[in-house]
């Protein structure tokens, strides 16, 4: 039988990792099979091609011109920003750190193959320390079930101290940023290494299939491309050169054997109707009665083979238009008659079409229009120093009559004197006056057919007297420490007078307990920085260089707002009958926020009555308690801004009367045997009766399989030692002499490694021991959390009691 190999897959050379490589040829035959724009870089016309789709095996000397599906770099395939081998690569074999760690902003993720199956150096901690890896070889991770069974688009998980970046994984990401839905995607070992894996037959149904796939080597990873039936050959491309290899299914190559497969299979995508864009709507003016038709149109490649075709028609329109090529989306119409026309340009792609239209108005020739003048705006000069004014006349028109020259001219219509023009027959120029008074002057244009003309008023006045500049330094302003920093906007009016002169500004403190600082002294719109808090006066001076104006503002800075200093009085204690105590609350403030009101509030927190305030609002009141018990009662004070609390704890006793003792033996817990197990028992009595006034503490076992031994059962907080495991019940007793109370605490003692108590030293034991392992000195692990041994870890000491205890 003769092989059957896939014709249009890429061969690429190693470039940054075999696997990225190879995904990059998988998903370059699909790129070039009918599922495009898989490679949208500007090298091979857009298509992805046959060799070389990375950019070379050497950092140093990439290949030029090459694109970047596999590995982004800055300088090759259009891109002019630092990419996955910028980043990560320093060479093969290297050890880090990655270039851009420390040193600049690290690329967007998710441009190649590279980025998305984790293909760099630094890729995960690995030990569990904190610190990241290195990986100088930049390997990507694949995973598998040691069963034959698919792993189907598996992402490791976090705590399992593995890369969540996974190559299997990372090839369905690749190809959904490309806008394709993924079916199936999966690693798998093979048959007949493991049974119930990946057959011989399964991989020939994949290629007649046109589906290439990876090749997983120990160590290495290709594409299988074909196959010959009669003696199980794979062919492949090995990611070292641009030839087609073989190997035999199951076997090995260049000394690697095959362990496995990982498969993706694409959703075949639906064919789009083709973009089309008609152009910008234009207007054009007889007698020119051709515009340029400047249409696109972009297709998805689908139906694959299928070309697109494109045509121009006229839609509407008042006469007829006539396409240099209408079926060339760029070409050239030309219009009968004047009006708008409206066309259409149609594109298909033999199953599928649309259009776009554009509005090309042809307008009828333009009828000649006075030239449009501008004299300027009316201007005062003052004599002396100056007879003279700068005058700035414009003048526009349509340029018709055709190839006829636009004249201009400057005369005097009205006025006390004689005016002379710098240049009367420029629209720009200067005029200069004789005496005293009002003139009108005109400026006229002619187009040698219509003529136009506008006027403009010259005062020629007396020199004034020179006026103080006005100055205003702007309103009054109070800030709050911590902000210590106020916008000045101060507005300064002249006569402009001395003519010539500048108006300078100036900002200064007059007075205040502390510097201040100003970001633009000069500056009308400034700011004013405060080194501490008090009243200061701010001065704006202006000067026009012979005489001064100046304002004056005040800022206060007020020291920070602190929130209200409360006490609530000193603990009380009260015996009924008497059930009313006096409080003795006090507060004290800042005074801030300014004109704020200073409020006070009692609370009732806890206890086992009600409480009534003679005046809650009032920080001295009586407080009226409606039974014995311990109470817990708040004073709040708020400035409206800021608020604080203090708290008192009154207690009123009852009429003595003797109560048993409480006793409280401490929750259920577990031990494992031979560990010594604390209990945490505890006892309290109300002293009574007195004498002896002293309670007693009692341990016993009242339930239990074997036999319990107390370190020392008279105290509360003691040890208690286990023979056998088993479900134990103890009891702590106390007594006053005269009453007694009693607390049980149930106790599972556990047999040495049976973490879970279920009776047997098994795997689960050692899963629950693996899973807390490592554990920090200090914690207090549970028994059944792995800590065999009550040390406070989770170590190999207690492997080894598991291990010593193991039944299976």
């Amino acid at each position: 039988m003769s092989a059957v190999i896939l014709s249009d897959v890429p061969t690429s050379t190693w470039t940054y990792g075999c696997a990225p490589t190879s995904a990059g040829m998988i998903f370059g035959y699909y790129d070039r099979n009918g599922y495009p724009n898989m490679y949208t870089g500007p090298c091979n016309g857009g298509v992805a091609p046959l060799t070389d789709l990375g950019q070379g095996n050497d950092p140093s000397s990439p290949i030029a011109g090459s694109c970047s599906i596999i590995a982004t770099q800055n300088g090759f395939d259009g891109r002019n920003t630092f990419g996955h081998v910028d980043d990560y690569w320093t060479g093969y074999g290297n050890t880090g750190p990655d270039p851009w760690d420390g040193n600049w902003l690290e690329h967007a993720w998710g441009g190649c193959t590279a980025d998305y199956m984790g293909s760099n150096q630094w890729k995960w901690d690995s030990d569990g320390d904190g610190t990241t890896d290195c990986n100088a070889d930049g390997a990507t991770c694949f995973f598998c079930y040691s069963n034959g069974a698919k792993l189907d688009d598996y992402v490791p998980p976090a705590s399992a101290g593995l890369p969540q970046t996974e190559g299997c994984h990372g090839m369905r990401l690749f190809a959904e940023s490309r806008g394709y839905t993924v079916l199936d995607n999966y690693t798998q070992n093979i048959a007949p290494n493991v049974p119930g894996g990946f057959s011989f037959s399964n991989y020939k149904a994949k290629i007649n299939a046109g589906k290439p796939m990876l090749i997983q080597l120990v160590g290495h990873t290709m594409v299988g491309v074909g196959y010959e039936s009669s003696t199980r050959t794979v062919y492949v491309h090995d990611t070292w050169d641009n030839s087609t290899h073989s190997m035999t299914w199951g076997g090995s190559y260049d000394g690697m054997s095959q362990w496995g497969v990982t498969v993706l299979d694409l959703a075949v995508p639906a064919n789009q109707v083709p973009v089309v864009s008609a152009g910008a709507n234009q207007t054009i003016m007889l007698p020119v009665n051709t515009v340029a038709l400047a249409g696109t149109v972009s297709d998805d490649g689908l139906r694959t083979g299928a070309a697109v075709t494109t045509t121009w028609s006229c839609l509407s329109g008042p006469g007829s238009v006539t396409f240099a090529n209408a079926t060339s989306p760029a070409t050239t119409a030309t219009f009968s008659t004047t009006g708008t026309y409206v066309l259409q340009l149609t594109a298909s792609d033999t199953q599928l079409s649309n259009y776009a239209q554009v509005q090309i108005t042809v307008a009828p020739p333009r009828v000649n229009q006075a030239p449009v003048v501008n004299a300027g705006a009316n201007q005062t000069i003052y004599m002396p120093p100056t007879t003279q004014v700068n005058l700035a006349g414009t003048i526009s028109d349509d340029g018709l009559p055709l190839g006829a020259v636009m004249t201009s001219t400057w005369n005097i219509i009205s006025g006390p004197g004689s005016v002379t023009f710098g240049d009367a027959n420029a629209p720009s120029t200067t005029a200069t006056f004789s005496t005293l008074g009002t003139y009108v002057l005109q400026l006229s244009a002619s187009d040698s057919a219509l003529s136009a003309s506008a006027a403009v008023q010259i005062t020629v006045a007396p020199q004034p007297v020179d006026q103080a500049p006005v100055v205003s330094a702007g309103a009054n302003q109070t800030i709050m420490l911590p902000v210590n920093t106020v916008a000045l906007a101060g507005t300064v009016s002249d006569d402009g007078l001395p003519i010539g002169a500048t108006v300078t500004t100036t900002w200064n403190c007059l007075s205040g307990p502390g510097s201040v600082t100003f970001a633009n002294v000069s500056s009308l719109s400034t700011t004013a920085t405060f080194s501490t808090s008090g009243t200061y006066i701010l001065q704006l001076a202006a000067s026009d260089t012979a005489l001064t104006g100046t304002s004056n503002m005040q800022v206060t800075v007020t020291p920070p707002n602190q929130a209200p200093v409360v006490s609530a009085g000193a603990n009380q204690a009260i015996t009924l009958p008497v059930n009313t105590a006096p409080l003795a609350g006090t507060v004290s403030d800042d005074g801030l926020p300014i004109g704020a009101t200073v409020t006070t509030t009692w609370s009732y927190l806890s206890g086992p009555g009600s409480v009534t305030f003679a005046n809650a609002a009032a920080a001295a009141t009586t407080a009226t308690f409606s039974t014995s018990g311990t109470y817990l009662l708040r004073l709040t004070a708020s400035d409206t801004a800021l608020s604080n609390y203090a708290q008192c704890q009154i207690t009123v006793n009852p009429a003595p009367i003797n109560q048993a003792p409480t006793a409280n033996a401490g929750p259920n817990v577990k031990v494992m045997i031979p560990n010594a197990l604390t209990l945490a028992g505890s006892i309290s009595d109300d002293g009574l009766p007195n004498p002896p006034g002293v309670c007693t503490a009692t341990w016993s076992q009242v339930s239990g399989p074997g036999t319990v031994t107390f370190a020392n059962p008279a105290a509360a907080s003691t040890t208690a030692t286990f023979s056998t495991a088993g479900t134990y019940v103890l009891q702590l007793l106390a007594s006053d002499s005269v009453l007694t109370g009693t607390s049980n605490v149930t106790v599972t003692a556990l047999a040495p490694g049976d973490f879970n108590g279920d009776g047997k030293v098994d795997g689960v034991d050692f899963l629950i021991w693996q899973a807390h392992y490592p554990g920090n000195p200090g914690i207090a692990y549970q028994c059944d959390q792995g800590d065999a041994n009550g040390d406070g870890k989770v170590d190999g000491v207690d492997f080894l009691i598991w291990q010593a205890n193991y039944h299976g």
